[in-house]
C-alpha cells in the first residue's frame, strides 16, 4: 500500500496568524482596515487645514 503525500496547495491561509473562522478574521480584518484609514484622513485632514490657515 502506498502512502499518501500531501501536496503543496492545501487551500487559503488567511494569513497564518489566525486560528478561528474565516468569517471572523475578515470582520477584524475589515474594522482594522477602516479604522486605519479614518485616522489616515483625519490626519491628512488636519494638515490641510494648517497650511490653508497659515
Amino acid at each position: 500500500m502506498s502512502k499518501a503525500t500531501k501536496t503543496e496547495h492545501n487551500g487559503a491561509k488567511n494569513g497564518g496568524g489566525y486560528w478561528g473562522l474565516r468569517a471572523i478574521a475578515k470582520q477584524h480584518s475589515k474594522k482594522r482596515r477602516r479604522w486605519v484609514e479614518k485616522r489616515t484622513i483625519q490626519k491628512s485632514l488636519k494638515e490641510d487645514i494648517k497650511q490653508i490657515s497659515s
